[in-house]
């Protein structure tokens, strides 16, 4: 009898490695390695690439500067559809972009969708950076 010989590569995220997260309508979500130069359009690669349908919800992104939480909508038509570029934003270590399922017409609304990411965004945030 022959063995197989079976080959497994594992690779483990580094804890402390600068990530950005997306969640919502998107096809894959979760966490993903911030590379150099690492902007929103490689972060929608990554998770399985755009499907035209969310064009019409705005992305909001989910950033922290110093002690505070800030949330920027981001309208992909402008980068899509009208050519800017400079739409596509360099992403930064623990940024979160939420897609929509629907439009949410308000901050609290969108809150209150990705709430419950919060708490574990700072979890990770803590753990990250000690």
């Amino acid at each position: 009898m022959v063995s197989p010989h079976v080959e497994v590569t594992i690779t483990e995220r580094e804890i402390g490695k600068d990530q950005a997260y997306i969640f919502g309508k998107v096809g894959k979500q979760g966490a993903f390695p911030l590379d150099e130069g690492y902007r929103l359009l490689d972060l929608f690669s990554d998770a399985g690439g755009i499907n035209t349908s969310i064009f019409a919800r705005p992305v909001k992104l989910i950033r922290v500067q110093g002690e505070k939480v800030v949330m920027t909508t981001i309208d992909l038509n402008n980068i899509f559809r009208r050519g800017q570029l400079d739409k596509n934003i360099l992403l930064q270590n623990q940024d979160i972009v939420f897609v929509p399922p629907r439009f949410l017409s308000s901050t609290k609304e969108v809150l209150s969708t990705v709430g419950e990411f919060i708490p574990w965004y700072f979890f990770v945030r803590s753990i990250a950076n000690p």
